[in-house]
């Protein structure tokens, strides 16, 4: 997949939440196409293993191998926050950080089985303010765990800056291996698509959300 390619299919999605064919809210990706593309082609040609991501994670998705098909149709039903493949080992969770332990316990089991590939857990910069990353990123330095936590820093967790809540902190990929950030200016607000006029739900978007 190439960067347009992901580019285009968040234009389409953006399309659609502006013409009101979408139930919900939605967190678009973008702006940060060059540094998953290089990360993802690394991740494959190195045997695989497992994506952990968050509820921005549209272009995780596709990069693991998710069928744009599949992952539109969470869309279009208003669950775009739960995009999962057992074929894909793709999981994802709109919890803050709500991935971590899981994505340390999968790597731990890996270690222990003998298994080859890796874990690549993503997170944001508000995702790295909560215990539960610290904790997993110590479990997994600690017993040398085949696990890679990318903070995926755009400078915000909503709207606020991370110098407002943080000061000068240092970020955890000073104290432990198998933390690492790239930073990145985003294309869109933290939700929606910054569009200035009113979003009408269609009725029949609406009734695609509905369970069956």
């Amino acid at each position: 997949m190439t960067e347009q390619e992901l580019i285009s299919f968040e234009s389409e999605v953006k399309s659609l939440w502006e013409q009101g064919e979408l139930p919900c809210l939605l967190h678009l990706s973008g702006g940060n196409e060059k540094e998953l593309l290089p990360a993802f082609e690394a991740y494959h040609k190195q045997g695989g293993g497992w994506i952990f991501s968050t509820h921005r994670n549209h272009y995780h998705a596709l990069l693991a191998g998710v069928p744009k098909e599949v992952i539109m149709e969470k869309i279009r039903i208003g669950r775009h926050m739960f995009i999962y493949s057992k074929e894909h080992n793709f999981f994802c969770s709109a919890i803050l950080a709500g991935c971590c332990g899981i994505a340390a316990g999968v790597a731990y089991a890996m270690k222990l089985a003998g298994e080859p590939g890796n874990v690549i857990c993503f997170i944001g910069d508000g995702g790295e303010e909560q215990g539960h990353f610290y904790e997993a990123a110590m479990f997994s330095a600690a017993n040398e765990l085949p696990i890679l936590f990318a903070i995926e820093d755009n400078d915000r967790s909503v709207d606020t800056p991370l110098s407002d809540r943080r000061g000068k902190a240092l970020g955890l990929e000073n104290l432990f291996p198998c933390v690492t950030r790239y930073k990145y200016n985003p294309m869109y607000p933290h939700a929606g698509s910054g569009c200035k006029f009113q979003i009408k739900f269609k009725e029949e978007a609406i009734e695609r959300m509905k369970p069956k």
